[in-house]
């Protein structure tokens, strides 16, 4: 099982695998279809990777080869937020924030969630 619906009341947790979403593999993600060329997304994470290989966040997905990807990582001991296109199999880091741990503290209140 990959993720559980009753662990915490409102709220879905995901389980991370080894596999990524750059990979032709099956990895660890819920996905919604976009139905317009507008549109909003909202997420909300708690994550704390324990290593460099290990991402959570959000991802506009096209196929393994082609997607933008705005997620939390661990880089050198330090957890970090970028953004990563990915055209034709290229990555590339588009953006990334170094220290936020004042905008993505690790413990938080979502809507009223502890």
């Amino acid at each position: 099982m990959i993720y559980p619906l009753k662990e915490k009341e409102g709220m879905l947790r995901l389980y991370h695998r080894k596999e990524s979403i750059a990979e032709a593999t099956y990895c660890s993600y819920l996905g919604l279809r976009q139905k317009s060329y507008r549109f909003e997304a909202e997420t909300g994470v708690f994550f704390v990777p324990e290593n460099e290989k290990e991402t959570a966040g959000l991802v506009l997905y096209q196929n393994h080869e082609n997607h933008l990807r705005m997620e939390i990582a661990k880089k050198q001991e330090q957890k970090v937020f970028r953004v990563v296109t990915c055209i034709k199999g290229t990555e590339t880091k588009a953006a990334g924030i170094r220290d936020f741990s004042a905008v993505f503290p690790d413990e938080y209140t979502y809507r009223g969630i502890p």
